[in-house]
């Protein structure tokens, strides 16, 4: 074989490993990157993750609460409307317990009944 084949082949073996090395190198870095990449957005996400939870932990408090408060004025709504019929019952037995008189018009002690309400 010639000395300028050899030299060639020598050559190109040298290129080919260089290309070879650059290549292996570049694909390192490559998955250096993706890795690096993959756990920025799983850092990313779990962080993410944690603002909806609490997001989501605040928005059930006001919940729960405002529903604490609805109960509350509801029960006193009720106890109010309780206590109206109650009363509205009283007057209505001593409207009951009036004397009848054929008299025109609303009696003082019937005017004095209105008064009560």
């Amino acid at each position: 074989m010639s000395k300028y084949l050899i030299q060639g082949l020598i050559a190109l073996a040298l290129v080919l490993g260089i290309v070879g090395a650059a290549f292996a190198v570049i694909s390192k870095i490559d998955a250096m990157t993706e890795r690096a990449a993959s756990s920025a957005r799983a850092e990313r996400d779990a962080y993410w993750k944690a603002e909806i939870a609490k997001s989501n932990e605040a928005a059930q408090a006001q919940i729960s609460q405002n529903l604490r408060e609805t109960m509350a004025a509801q029960n006193q709504a009720q106890m109010n409307v309780s206590a109206a019929e109650n009363r509205a019952r009283e007057l209505e037995i001593e409207n009951a317990a009036l004397p009848d008189d054929d008299a025109c018009g609303i009696s003082r002690e019937r005017g004095r009944l209105l008064n009560k309400r």
